[in-house]
This record gives C-alpha cells, structure tokens and sequence, in this order.
C-alpha cells in the first residue's frame, strides 16, 4: 500500500511552529521531503553531516505522520511512533522537542516518563534504546532510528535487526513510514548497505553534508572545527570511511619528527607510558610524555581550573586570535626492549630493572599500562618505588584516543624525538591501520605497534584527566576560567577548549 501524502501537513505544521520561534525546515530539506512523501515510499533513508538537522526533522515529520495520519486503533490500546537511538538518554532529548512542540500547536498530551500519550487521540511517542527487546512489543504508526551507522552494542550494531522489528511492527499500519538517518561511518555497516541501493519504490535517499540541509553552518567553519581530512569528510561532508585506511595521515606524522617548540612552554610533568609485550616475539614499548602548556610574557593569562578545584592548568590567550595557544604532546624519550626476551628466558623483575633503570633519571614515581602483565609488574616496580596505573583498553576508548592522536597530528601538535627510536614510533603510526567489521565496529592494527601504544596509552590517561597537565575537554562539567585576574566564570564562548 502506497503511504499518503502528508508532506502539505507537514508543511502547516513547520509554518505554525516556526510562528511559536521553531527554526523552519531548510529548503534542502523540504524538496528531499517533498520528494519522499510524494513518492509514497515508506523509508526515507539520509547520510547527512553532523549539525545537519537530522533529529529535529525525524521529530517534525513523526508528529506529522502520528498526528495527521489515519490510523486505526482497536478500542483499549495506544499505537506508537518510536524513537530509537544509541541509549535512552539521547533518545529522551526527542520527547523534550516534542512537549514543545505539542504546546505551540495547542495538542493536549500528557509526559509519562519515557513517553508522551496524546489525549485526545489512541496515539503517542515512545523512545527506547537500541535493544532488539525494546522495540518488539509496541503496535508502531511511525519509527526513527538516530545515527543508525553508529549504534554500539556490545560490540556490534544493531541497525539491521532494528529495523527489522520496527517494520514488523507496523504491520498493522500498512502506511507507516520509517526513518533510517545518520552521518556516515564506514563502507560496511547497514546503514551504508541501504543508502547504496538508491531511490526505488521500497525507500527514498538523502545525502549531502552538513551545510547542504543546514544553512546556519558553512563549509569553513566545519573545517575550523576538525583538522583531519578523512575525519573531516566522514563527520561533516557525508562520506564513509573505507573499509580499511592508515589511521595517521603519514605526511602529518613524519612533519612531527624533529619539529622544535617555540619560547615560551613549559612543560606540565612527565609521565611514563608502558606497553607490556604479550609473549612470543613481541616487543616492550616505553615512553616518557608530556603536555607543554604556553605560559606567556605579560600577555594575559588563562587559568583553568577543573569542577574538583583539585588541577589548574595555565595558558596564555593569544591576543590576535582571542583564543588559547594550543597545547602540544612532546614525546621526551623512548625505550624498548626488542622481542625475543621471553624466548631468551629472561624473567619479569630483569626486565622491569631495565625499565626502572631507563626510568630513574626522569624521576619516575608512577607508570601507566593496559591490563597486560598488571599483577606481576605492579609488584615488582612497587620493589623501586613505582606505583603502576591501570589504564583498562575498550575499543571505545581505544578509539576515541586514536582520533585524538590524529586530530593533534594534522594540528602540528605532536613533538617527536629526532632519534633511532623516533624514526621508529614515527613509521609505526604512519603503517598503523584502522579496519571496519561488517558490524561496524572499528579495530585498529599494526605489524608493529609497542612504540604506537605507548602514546595510545598516554592518550587514553590524558582523556582520564590522570597525566599531568592534560587538556581539558570543552564538555567538562563545572570548567571555570580566570582572565587576567577578572575573577573566575563559567567557560563561555571566547574559551573553546578541543579534546587534547
């Protein structure tokens, strides 16, 4: 059956809302829905860039369709438009649109925790979590699934199955119609599998970057926002990932090599990253780190103070730009100990003697590792009066530090020792790669990497807040600032801090 064209509906309802102060539809978005509704298809399948008004439109056109369609609803029950996304707390965010929007068009409802019931009509909007069981009992009219490239479920994506459920269950409904909206991820997830089959009878197809379906954002403001090219593309101009890519851009890496830091900083505290071999021919990987912070001539100060009062990090603003001078990671010092230890019969304590022994002149007193080798290197640097940190590796977090590392990269942020073993991390980043799974999960792998995991496990340290100086993040909660002694409040426009 053939869906009903409610897209002049759709376009009273943007018309009203926007008198009540709700920013109307884009022109971009309004062909692309012209088009949809016209066509009777019942899923309308975007790859969009971030900011580019996903959210908002699926909330539009759901109470479009739940509130202007013809539904027929048995006596005694209440028939659904749904909203799916990554966890309920994002998919909550959708409600609080929607009392809003209730409210400007004069629609009695009522909020009941997860959901919002229409009073005058057997009808209402439901959000839930991407589990396949949150989403098998409802009788459905309308569905949304939020950034459907990157749902994570216990390691995988769950998209397809989603999906699946929610068209079974309009069954009932044969003109519902459903939304699959996300920015892109990568070439092999079901979200790039729907929007490569094109336009047919089945689907609609929208794609475009960010500021194709938002006019509010321009090009060079998304380039000012994310350095790194393949990020860039991915997050703002509606292009996937390749199944398998270098995580590093080389010509990045290698320009951190030797690269000398200007007047001026000064350096937060070393600390010493390691990364345990995991037997058999692999190596052991060491570093000394740390954060190097402008700390100005007279110019006025920036101090950062966190929401515990516990760390202030100094910066100086610069002037011109009225914006921090960026922080840098300077690699201090490298170390290894080659592969083939374990095979040599070398024991743990002789080799965290060699380590304590690279280590002592830096004033080590703590080390950071992944959970390789925990219990027996603890106990055995404890011998020297070094406390061993835990840092537990996720994919997520693991991820999230390599993204981090990437974007420092393409900043010329990343200072790397003009040494043998210099040359060595450097080659490690640039042969470093990233590869999707069909579920959509990103790994990350290098023939060699003992030297790459030590600034991964820096990274994931410094996104803790545990390494001494680390940047703070803009989303940090209670972030206060000082400018030249003006008194300390909230962070404000004038202070973006970026993650690292």
């Amino acid at each position: 059956m053939k869906a009903p064209n409610l897209f002049p509906a759709l376009m009273r309802i943007d018309d009203a809302l926007a008198v009540g102060g709700v920013p109307p539809l884009s022109d971009r978005w309004r062909a692309e829905l012209c088009a949809w509704y016209e066509s009777g298809s019942p899923l309308l399948a975007g790859r969009i860039g971030r900011g580019g008004s996903k959210s908002t439109t699926s909330v539009k056109t759901m109470l479009t369709e739940v509130v202007c369609g013809e539904w027929r609803v048995p006596p005694s029950e209440r028939h659904w438009g749904i909203f799916v996304s990554e966890n309920l707390a994002e998919a909550t965010a959708r409600l609080g649109q929607l009392e809003g929007y209730l409210a400007i068009l004069d629609i009695p409802f009522e909020r009941r925790g997860d959901q919002i019931v229409l009073l005058d009509l057997p009808l209402g909007f439901w959000v839930r979590p991407c589990r396949i069981g949150a989403v098998s009992g409802p009788r459905v009219v309308a569905w949304a699934i939020d950034e459907a490239a990157k749902l994570d479920v216990e390691g995988k994506n769950p998209c397809r199955e989603i999906a699946a459920s929610l068209r079974g269950a309009t069954v009932t409904h044969p003109g519902a119609r459903g939304r699959l909206l996300s920015s892109a991820w990568s070439t092999l997830d079901y979200h790039y599998e729907t929007i490569e089959r094109g336009n047919s009878e089945a689907q609609r197809v929208a794609i475009g970057a960010s500021w194709d379906f938002n006019p509010t954002i321009s090009e060079a403001q998304t380039h000012e926002i994310e350095a790194d090219p393949r990020v860039w593309a991915r997050e703002y101009a509606g292009i996937p990932d390749a199944a398998e890519a270098l995580a590093f851009d080389p010509v990045a890496v290698r320009a951190s090599l030797g690269r000398s830091i200007a007047e001026g900083y000064a350096s937060s505290g070393l600390s010493c990253a390691l990364d345990p071999a995991s037997g058999g021919r692999d190596s052991w990987g060491c570093g000394q780190l740390e954060w190097v912070h402008h700390m100005g001539h007279g110019d006025p100060f920036v101090h950062v103070r966190t929401a515990d009062g516990t760390e202030i990090v100094t910066h100086e603003l610069d002037p011109e730009k009225q914006k921090l001078r960026p922080s840098l990671l300077n690699v201090a010092d490298l170390f290894m100990i080659e592969g083939g230890a374990w095979q040599a019969g070398i024991r743990l304590d002789q080799i965290v003697s060699r380590i304590v022994e690279w280590a002592r002149p830096f004033g080590t007193t703590k080390a950071y590792s992944d959970q390789r080798e925990r219990m027996g290197m603890q106990s055995e640097l404890y011998r020297y009066g070094i406390t061993l940190e835990e840092l537990v590796w996720t994919n997520q977090n693991k991820a999230d530090a390599v993204a981090a590392l990437a974007r420092l990269f393409c900043d010329e942020r990343i200072v790397i020792p003009d040494t043998d073993l210099g040359h060595r991390l450097v080659e490690q980043c640039c042969a470093f790669r990233r590869r999707y799974s069909e579920s959509g999960i990103v790994r990350f792998e290098g023939r060699k990497d003992d030297l790459v995991s030590v600034l991964i496990t820096h990274a994931i340290g410094s996104q803790l807040g545990l390494m001494p100086g680390s940047p703070i993040r803009h989303e940090a909660p209670g972030v206060r600032i000082n400018v030249g002694g003006a008194g300390w409040t909230d962070d404000d426009e004038r202070n973006r801090f970026t993650v690292f």
